[in-house]
């Protein structure tokens, strides 16, 4: 949730953070220094846009290359009277040649704007610009308490001051609220002890009034710029064509909206919780029938092994066997044809001493 308290801007917990029409919200500082001049933001090409037809075409064509989402012809205007435009569909000027010509003179009426760095949606505020913004008093409320003294970074309060109604960390403390002089008999107290005197007190003190009636409460809420306005405002203000209901009725209508979300995030959450521990459980059945077949490759091949060497010593046998039988027979045969030998020599001898014999008679006996 960590992300969700940290303003888009400066990436630092929310201070003072207000609420823009798309829903995203920015510490007031950090707006006032994203806010400029309107004309910076509106093309200049959409004034002579006005000029150049009226048949509301090129007005089309030039409108839609804005970009305006999430918004019909109606809020366009009632926007734009409340102070606070947003962004609208380029098919809701199709034809409509009127209502562009409308917004572009509303637009010139604008004197800041904003560019939201989350969903980069212009924003058109008047002559307040950032301030006329509406306070996200929810996100205000859930975020970690800070030091209102710190210049840079801002540090955890470790302190506040029920007189001054400001809190403090310890070196903010030391240097702007020393213990002794002019306050010396201030009550200083825990952050979060602090924090709940500070809502007690807002909720005993008077209601919160509006900025432009400032003897009026705020007891009504315009549908149509999504802010809360008094009486007089809804009455003869600049909300009057607009569709407002009493505060509490829409908060209440809002609460049980939110509530129904909630009740069905619950449920995708607890379906998620059961995703996540089907796909765990499938993990550890893979992990094991891994180790099962890693277990029988093993064996299979352990025993493919050991029948390759049973035929490799059956082969070695018979390859010594064949050896020996074939060397015997080789022996058999030399010593055949050794005494073969001998006894043809010895004729070869015996013919020679006979034909060296001169007598005939002998020679042929």
């Amino acid at each position: 949730m960590e992300d969700e308290l940290r303003c888009p801007v400066c990436r630092r917990f929310f201070t003072k953070p207000v609420l823009m029409p798309c829903s995203h919200s920015l510490c007031v500082a950090c707006a006032l220094s994203c806010q400029e001049p309107a004309q910076n933001l509106f093309p200049q090409s959409m004034s002579s846009a006005c000029s150049e037809t009226d048949s509301g075409t090129v007005i089309s064509d030039r409108i839609s290359l804005l970009d305006f989402p999430e918004i019909d012809k109606l809020s366009i205007v009632s926007e734009t009277d409340s102070g606070v435009v947003c962004n609208s569909r380029p098919s809701s000027y199709v034809g409509t040649p009127s209502v562009a010509n409308i917004f572009l003179q509303s637009l010139q009426s604008c004197t800041y704007g904003i560019k939201c760095i989350v969903c980069e949606r212009l924003v058109f505020l008047d002559e307040n610009g950032a301030l006329s913004l509406p306070t996200n008093r929810v996100l205000e409320a859930i975020v970690e308490i800070k030091c209102e003294r710190c210049l840079i970074d801002h540090r955890p309060a470790t302190a506040m001051c029920e007189q001054c109604e400001v809190f403090f960390c310890d070196i903010c403390r030391e240097q702007c609220h020393p213990s002794e002089g002019m306050y010396a008999k201030h009550n200083l107290v825990d952050p979060t002890q602090g924090d709940i005197i500070l809502k007690y007190k807002r909720k005993n003190s008077k209601e919160h009034k509006c900025n432009e009636h400032p003897i009026e409460s705020l007891g009504m809420f315009c549908l149509s710029c999504r802010l809360p306005v008094c009486c007089q405002c809804a009455r003869d203000g600049r909300h009057m064509t607009h569709e407002v209901q009493l505060l509490p009725t829409i908060c209440k209508s809002q609460k049980s909206e939110l509530s129904q979300n909630l009740q069905a995030l619950s449920e995708k959450a607890k379906s998620g919780t059961e995703f996540i521990q089907r796909l765990k459980k499938m993990a550890d059945s893979v992990s094991g029938n891994c180790a099962e077949f890693e277990r029988t490759v093993v064996a299979q091949c352990d025993a493919l092994i050991d029948a390759i060497k049973q035929r490799k010593a059956e082969l070695l046998e018979n390859v010594a066997e064949e050896k020996s039988m074939k060397v015997r027979t080789l022996k058999e045969q030399v010593s055949d044809c050794t005494a073969l030998l001998q006894r043809t020599t010895g004729l070869l001898q015996f013919c020679i001493e006979v034909l060296k014999e001169s007598d005939a008679t002998s020679f042929l006996q």
